[in-house]
């Protein structure tokens, strides 16, 4: 075999190992080689290690000036690591090691130490690590990588679309999941009224109102619990309400003449549902997109 033959060969075999690492997304080079953190499912409280390994992946490639460092939630507490980092910013959530020079294929790891805060939010359900490697090669060119980890929580399993339901003075009220988490206030009804027109009685053309029943809110939670006025619903919300004897004798003694009205309060005027009455229940049941709090029986005029 000729030696131009031979160079051709070492080249497309060259030209292939290149192609092929290109294509996995292995490179040479620094990088995270995996985060993992124990135990597998911590509760809150409690301490999980996250063990972050790293690596020069290059053949024949050293590293200088090496910097690892990690980002974590703000819901865990940093407690300490090995090796000890150089820096820690726990304002910034932020934990640097210098590690100097990494020679070709050498690898290495360290282990972070955290516990879970005890007022983790309702709707969060896992807390990520960030690790981050960087460096120089002789000729200044820089390397870097990063990945991602995250420990799942025990006492907020994985959400999934489900019905809260609120019950109170015959009313069942059924919350559709909304995509976060919710929760329902029950309010005097005869105080905290909205700065609009009194709610009774109706302005609302053709109806009257007969009894009012209950005054709910509904809020939506953040991811730190912060509450926030919640009137818009998708899906919508299933209202079920307990008609009285006297309901039925105020509506001409025949329940299908009952309706259920809800306040606008950016109005101040009560607003009438199409009502599915359910005489063997002795209830109505109306679908609402949009909820404003107060809730009453009406009948036509």
């Amino acid at each position: 075999m000729n030696r131009n033959l031979i160079l051709s060969f070492r080249f497309a075999a060259c030209l292939v190992v290149t192609l092929l690492l290109a294509a996995c997304g292995a490179a040479p080079g620094l990088g995270i080689s995996d985060i993992a953190h124990e135990p597998e499912v911590p509760s809150k409280g409690k301490e999980v290690a996250f063990t972050i390994a790293y690596r020069n992946s290059s053949p024949s490639v050293s590293y200088s000036d090496v910097i690892l460092d990690i980002t974590y939630d703000p819901y865990l507490t940093y407690h300490g690591a090995e090796p000890q980092p150089e820096t820690e910013n726990t304002d910034q959530r932020k934990i640097t090691w210098f590690l100097g020079s990494l020679d070709p294929n050498e690898e290495g790891k360290v282990i972070a130490y955290f516990s879970l805060l005890e007022d983790i939010p309702f709707d969060k359900y896992s807390l990520p690590v960030e690790a981050n490697i960087s460096g120089k090669d002789s000729q200044g060119s820089e390397s870097s990588g990063s990945r991602s980890g995250e420990t799942n929580i025990l006492e907020n399993p994985t959400p999934t679309p489900s019905v809260m339901v609120y019950e109170a003075e015959g009313v069942e009220l059924e919350i559709p999941w909304q995509g976060y988490n919710v929760m329902v206030v029950q309010q005097d009804f005869y105080t905290d009224y909205p700065a609009t027109p009194t709610p009774s009685p109706t302005e609302t053309p053709a109806y009257e109102i007969i009894r009012q029943v209950i005054y709910l809110q509904v809020y939506r939670l953040d991811e730190l619990s912060e509450k926030h006025l919640l009137e818009e619903f998708s899906p919508p919300l299933r209202v079920t309400v307990q008609y009285t004897a006297d309901d039925v004798k105020a509506a001409g003694d025949d329940p299908n003449n009952l309706a259920l009205f809800i306040l606008d309060h950016h109005t101040g005027i009560w607003r009438p549902y199409t009502t599915t009455i359910d005489a063997s229940s002795n209830t109505g049941t109306i679908s609402v997109s949009n909820w404003t709090s107060h809730l009453s029986w009406g009948r036509p005029r």
